[in-house]
């Protein structure tokens, strides 16, 4: 068991690695750099934008770029975001609670309720309202995430002024006067944008999987002792289903961080995929590789997490092979 887990965790640190040096590579072989941009500006010499290249060491060849970014790193700096103007670990800081705090609301309310109502639907596979529930999922899936995020806005926001149709509060707002009220209104259209692509599927592989232990032999006998049928589904049924759901969590926190570089942009919610956007458009490569080392780590301890969450509900798991 101990041996497994340092090997996912020195697998992990190589993917991490492996996501950064890719993303160094890739960002410096597209056309411009950090100081490309000021080239069209009369206050800018061709001159002067080849010494800040040299003090930032741009014309060095990549493999050595990247050997002083690993060394950097190592001593904990993340480098000088230039679209800033500030430390990329600064820049970070200010937008990684508001990342935080959509995604996190994002999964827990798509799996809550994405387990709790495929559940169900498996459970009730043949009645009328459960092949309903099928189809609506089905429709989500069918629809781009930036088109739903953009029918969110439309709708709720824009034309019947239900939710704010952006940004993460009110400016104009007193302090103190219904803080989190406001707060929960502005982060309720991304989170659910966010949230019903991930909550269909997860749907879909919950009942999935509660159909396929419905007429097990474990649940005819909790049935035969007269256990009530929300009783053996709760209990019995759920949590022997769940190793589907539980492994697609593992992937989800990945797609979730993709997913907010759209909402975010939509919804103009501050977070870090507003920065990473901004950051590739004017080539910030600190500030980009940064952001993905943040989001790489993210994604692998989500995955920890996940294989935790499967040795809960599958007690197979922890017996050594």
């Amino acid at each position: 068991m101990r041996g497994a887990f340092l090997r996912r965790v020195g697998e992990a640190a190589l993917l991490v690695g492996f996501v950064v040096a890719t993303c160094f590579v890739l960002i410096r072989l597209a056309p411009g750099d950090p100081f490309y941009g000021p080239l069209d500006s009369a206050t800018w010499s061709a001159e002067q934008a080849a010494v800040q290249r040299a003090q930032f060491g741009y014309d060095r060849p990549i493999p050595e770029q990247f050997l002083r970014y690993v060394w950097r790193l190592a001593q904990g700096d993340l480098g000088w975001s230039h679209a800033r103007g500030q430390p990329v670990a600064e820049a970070l800081a200010t937008a990684l609670p508001a990342t935080a705090l959509l995604i996190t609301s994002a999964l827990t309310l798509a799996f809550l309720l994405g387990i709790a109502l495929g559940a169900w639907q498996g459970w009730r596979r043949e009645s009328r309202l459960a092949r309903l529930t099928d189809l609506a999922s089905l429709t989500v899936l069918s629809i781009p995430e930036f088109l739903l995020a953009l029918l969110l806005l439309i709708g709720p926001a824009t034309a019947w002024g239900w939710f704010p149709t952006g940004g993460l509060r009110d400016p104009y707002l007193p302090a103190n006067a219904g803080v989190l009220l406001d707060r929960l209104r502005h982060l309720a259209l991304p989170t659910l944008a966010l949230a019903l692509p991930i909550m269909a599927v997860v749907m879909r592989l919950q009942a999935g999987a509660t159909t396929a232990v419905r007429d097990a032999e474990f649940i005819r006998a909790a049935r035969a002792r007269g256990l009530p049928d929300r009783v053996v589904l709760r209990v019995h049924a759920l949590r022997n289903s769940l190793i589907p759901a539980l492994t697609y969590a593992g992937v989800q926190l990945s797609t979730a961080l993709g997913g907010a570089v759209i909402v975010e942009g939509i919804f103009s919610w501050p977070g870090m995929g507003r920065l990473v956007v901004e950051g590739v458009g004017r080539r910030d490569y600190p500030l980009v590789a940064g952001a993905v080392l943040i989001a790489a780590i993210c994604t692998v301890l989500g995955t920890l997490l996940a294989d935790l969450a499967l040795l809960w509900a599958d007690p197979r798991r922890r017996r050594p092979s």
